[in-house]
């Protein structure tokens, strides 16, 4: 069940990935240490534990504040290959090397590059204008990360902070980071509703 929810998602991934054959990575097998962690900001105070961690062995801890239906802590076990597909999206979707300002800078040259085809068509202009989107953080952590220049580092720690990355996925469709980020978000959520959850406290 698992690997179907997987094969899925990551087609998607494999679809707006840009391809880097020469990215490569390491990460740590440490039951111990969390190496993809996401964590939603919904604006209620009193409890900031990440919605989701994932360690180096591939277990999967997943927390439901008090204030949600299914409140409390539930595991998930995921072997090395599906653990590596997971850490590879975040890679091979340049995400590890993620800048918002860059990705700002696309939104705003796509968004004048719509209105422009808009005006030449004779179209009106349109605004559209969203709230209350999820601020949604994004951890990886690998042992060493070989880029696109070719440079190998070690201990990289990468985040990515977002408010809305499906809608902007789907509104964007040309700027490939918000599709990357939108297909690992998408990966990283469906596994807070999968079936093989266990529930490890009250």
């Amino acid at each position: 069940m698992l690997g179907r929810v997987f094969a899925t998602c990551l087609t998607l991934a494999a679809i707006v990935a840009p391809a880097h054959a020469q990215l490569t990575f390491q990460a740590s097998e440490d039951p111990g240490r969390v190496v993809i962690q996401l964590t939603q900001y919904v604006g209620i105070e009193g409890d900031d534990t990440p919605l989701l961690r994932i360690y180096g062995d591939g277990r999967v801890l997943v927390h439901f504040p008090v204030y949600m239906r299914r409140a409390g802590d539930y595991s998930l076990q995921l072997d090395p290959g599906e653990l590596n597909s997971l850490l590879r999206t975040f890679v091979d979707g340049g995400l590890v090397d993620f800048d918002p300002e860059r990705v700002k800078s696309e939104i705003r040259d796509a968004t004048l590059a719509g209105q422009r085809a808009a005006l030449q068509a004779g179209a009106p202009a349109t605004l559209t204008t969203r709230s209350n989107d999820t601020m949604v953080s994004l951890d990886v952590e690998l042992d060493t990360y070989t880029g696109p220049d070719g440079a190998t580092r070690q201990g990289v720690s990468a985040r990515i902070a977002w408010a809305g990355a499906q809608h902007d996925a789907r509104d964007f469709p040309g700027v490939a980071s918000l599709q990357s980020m939108a297909a690992i978000e998408q990966q990283l959520m469906a596994l807070t509703e999968h079936p093989n959850l266990v529930r490890v406290t009250p």
